[in-house]
């Protein structure tokens, strides 16, 4: 089993003649980042990378919203609010130097850098709460 996104879509794609798994399914979160990483994490036994598909759909959708973003995600080991400035003052430099646009991107490997247990569900609780 495979699945892709396709610009506001998640597609799972299904190996022909599989008699034990269902035909291919699409399923269209919108702009729902909850739903959408909800529907990666159910697919994690069939799909490598869930958490690199959940970071590409919030990256495609927070935009400019990374600053509140990045201070919202869990750390472990823990980082110290002085510490999470200095990243979103760093992020912000490398981001002054290339688009804007992939600047979400930015701070979202480096959260993944720095917490060790980084999962989709840590994705999830942020825009729970």
């Amino acid at each position: 089993m495979n699945c892709t996104i396709k610009k506001d879509k998640i597609v799972l794609v299904v190996p022909p003649f599989s008699s034990s798994v269902p035909p291919p399914n699409t399923f269209f979160p919108g702009t729902a980042l909850i739903k959408t990483i909800d529907f990666l994490i159910m697919l994690q036994y069939s799909c490598i990378g869930t958490l690199d598909k959940a970071c590409e759909v919030v990256e495609a959708e927070i935009g400019q919203d990374w600053i509140a973003l990045y201070r919202a995600l869990p750390f472990f080991p823990g980082r110290g609010a002085e510490t999470i400035e200095k990243d979103i003052a760093s992020i912000a430099m490398e981001g002054a130097r290339g688009p804007k646009k992939d600047i979400a991107g930015v701070a979202l490997n480096r959260w993944r850098r720095h917490h060790t247990r980084a999962r989709a569900e840590d994705l999830k609780q942020v825009f729970e709460n």
